[in-house]
């Protein structure tokens, strides 16, 4: 439901076409895409009002963006998982999805640490790279994307013009 808050262990599920974007307590965006499955849990502030939060992407595509909803530069400690990626946010622009065929982190800036089971970590820095996992297979090396196909995978998560959107407050 519209302007609903999400508790720990709460899940967020779209359907056919259909896109969510989620406004976290520290102003940061998440924005999923059609199809997609995500678990939220660790939701929270720790020691020196550090922003927690564990958000695990089972399906589809996601972004996670900060500062969309308000210019404070508040502390964050927030984990992503694409199925078998993790990334550990701090402050950052990323795009991810997961699907049958693969599981992807792309850095659009910022910085993160990639963790997969069958590799050890990598800290991502590079603007516009992006770290993939072949279903079954060890994850593949960083490598660049160009802004022609990040423009494509964004689309994934954007709320689509022209197409019919509920608000919390009730507008359509």
């Amino acid at each position: 439901v519209a302007g609903e808050v999400l508790k720990n262990r709460d899940r967020v599920i779209t359907g056919e076409q259909a896109r969510v974007v989620l406004r976290l307590a520290e102003g940061s965006a998440v924005k999923l895409g059609e199809n997609a499955a995500m678990k939220v849990d660790a939701l929270g502030k720790r020691e020196g009002g550090v922003f927690t939060a564990a958000l695990d992407v089972a399906t589809g595509a996601f972004r996670f963006t900060t500062g969309i909803f308000s210019n404070a530069l508040g502390r964050r400690a927030v984990n992503v998982r694409v199925a078998s990626i993790t990334a550990g946010i701090r402050g950052t622009d990323l795009w991810g999805s997961s699907d049958h065929e693969r599981d992807l982190i792309c850095l659009i800036e910022g910085r993160i640490t990639a963790v997969h089971p069958d590799a050890e970590p990598v800290q991502m820095s590079d603007p516009m790279s992006f770290y993939v996992a072949p279903r079954g297979l060890p994850p593949m090396p960083i490598e660049s994307v160009d802004r022609v196909q990040l423009a494509l995978w964004a689309l994934q998560t954007e709320v689509q013009m022209g197409v019919a959107t509920f608000r919390a407050d009730g507008r359509w």
